[in-house]
């Protein structure tokens, strides 16, 4: 993907998203096409997962993050990079459900 270091969107939303471990979280961000809102919302969500699985939680059974988009073309975005950043993650398993596609 090319990351290097994230974008200012992504330091200031990770950083809290991480520091409320625990407790219920909801980030409101708004932010220009391309700034990294996608990652800003995926990487505390593999970071609780890789947590839970490293503490031996039984995580077969229950969906762990379901993410929601208005538009099938944000939720193909999202589904994309998402699928590139979990390549790595061999029990990280991304499914998508789109009207009127069987992905």
């Amino acid at each position: 993907m090319g990351l290097k270091c994230p974008s200012k969107v992504q330091s200031q939303s990770i950083a809290m998203a991480l520091k409320r471990r625990g407790e219920s979280l909801r980030l409101l961000i708004q932010a220009q096409n391309g700034s990294g809102k996608t990652l800003s919302f995926l990487i505390p969500i593999l970071e609780l997962i890789t947590k839970e699985k490293s503490a031996g939680t039984d995580m077969k059974s229950t969906p762990q993050a379901i993410i929601l988009t208005p538009t099938k073309e944000l939720a193909k975005q999202i589904y994309d990079i998402a699928v590139q950043i979990c390549s790595c993650m061999p029990w990280v398993q991304i499914g998508a459900c789109f009207k009127d596609s069987d992905r």
